[in-house]
């Protein structure tokens, strides 16, 4: 989970809720990615995602373009997944 507005403090609470939730038995461990690890993964997924179509005023000039367009889904689902 990552939020905008107030990184720091959802890092925070985050990092809170692993040590509440991951610590009560060997069945109830957390498996996330620790906060940076995940931010960093969604900085790269959103750069991945804007390099494939740099302005999104242009979507309708990839409309023929069936290739481009599975690559733009592709990485904007990635984007979407990495939330």
């Amino acid at each position: 989970m990552i939020n905008f507005q107030y990184p720091k403090i959802t890092e925070e609470m985050v990092n809170i809720a692993l040590k509440l939730y991951g610590s009560g038995g060997t069945s109830s461990k957390a498996i996330v990615e620790p906060y940076p690890t995940a931010v960093e993964r969604l900085k790269l997924a959103f750069i991945e995602m804007v390099n494939t179509l740099p302005d999104p005023t242009y979507w309708q000039s990839i409309e023929p373009y069936e290739e481009h367009k599975k690559t733009v889904h592709t990485s904007v689902q990635r984007s979407c997944c990495t939330i």
